[in-house]
């Protein structure tokens, strides 16, 4: 009986991986949910229609980059660094989701709130990810010559 719980119990936890990165994927590609970051409307060979968000998400502004001659690489490296900050705002989403589901399981558990959100990995968790994330975004704006 015991084991048919614990598989049970990995069946529902993997399940809910798959859903929390197939509703983090949805947030960012779908619904362009990137609070403070940026994404490509239009990618040409000579310039880049970029989409920059507001903290809540909201569209700001949307710039056309065209860089100098002779820095097309900047247009390259930029659009990858747009492709790599959605990545990790998927990974950001997901990784939120997962965190709070276990700290749901952790309390339901019988653990009190301060053990279950150590065990639960929120925290780690969310700064592991926030930290290159805001780097990233740095990156970008270096690129986009912002700062």
């Amino acid at each position: 009986m015991r084991e048919d719980y614990k598989i049970k119990s990995f069946l529902t936890f993997a399940v809910f991986i798959i859903l929390a990165f197939a509703v983090s994927y949805i947030a960012v590609h779908q619904y362009s949910l990137l609070p403070g970051g940026y994404e490509i409307k239009e990618a040409q060979e000579d310039y880049l229609h970029i989409q920059v968000n507001n903290w809540y998400g909201g569209v700001d502004e949307v710039i056309t980059f065209t860089p100098n001659a002779g820095e097309k690489w900047r247009l390259v490296e930029l659009e990858q660094q747009i492709n790599n900050q959605q990545g990790l705002y998927m990974l950001l989403y997901a990784a939120l989701l997962i965190s709070l589901y276990t700290f749901k399981l952790k309390r339901m558990e019988g653990l009190k709130k301060r053990a279950a959100l150590i065990q639960s990995g929120i925290v780690i968790s969310i700064l592991g990810i926030i930290i290159p994330l805001f780097q990233l975004i740095n990156r970008i704006q270096q690129l986009l010559g912002i700062i």
